[in-house]
């Protein structure tokens, strides 16, 4: 069936076209900019203008710039200074989040938390707050 489409669609009868494939991976730059979160392409052709992404380039019959997206992303991330305002989302668990919920577990043991109301509190108590979170800090450092 290939062939016979092939061959319906050839500017010359009876020789079949032989049609480049994109990868279904392979984007364009403005779709791996879209796929990577990016307001513009910018931040791409700066990485390919230096030589970043070359691994990952392809050309098309036609001369257009095609991107390999299998890995790109992690390469970006790893070339690339995250902003503030960066469509690049974070990692869902950073590693001073891990360490405070060790941390707090430890933290607890040591407060009687019958003892504390809610918020605001007192100077006192923010120094006690303190000093038990920098003993949990020591326990655990001692631990590990």
């Amino acid at each position: 069936m290939w062939l016979l489409q092939s061959l319906a669609a050839s500017p010359v009868p009876g020789v079949p076209l032989i049609a480049y494939q994109e990868s279904p991976m392979e984007v364009s730059v403005t779709e791996a900019s879209i796929a990577l979160g990016f307001r513009s392409r910018s931040t791409i052709y700066r990485l390919l203008k230096h030589g970043s992404l070359s691994a990952f380039e392809r050309t098309s019959p036609t001369g257009a710039r095609r991107l390999e997206l299998d890995g790109l992303a992690e390469t970006v991330r790893r070339l690339i200074r995250r902003q503030v305002n960066s469509a690049i989302s974070k990692t869902s668990a950073t590693p001073a989040h891990d360490w405070w919920g060790d941390v707090a577990p430890i933290c607890n043991r040591y407060l009687e938390l019958d003892c504390w109301g809610p918020p605001p509190w007192s100077a006192l108590q923010w120094s006690v707050l303190v000093g038990v979170a920098q003993m949990a800090a020591e326990e655990l450092s001692n631990a590990g």
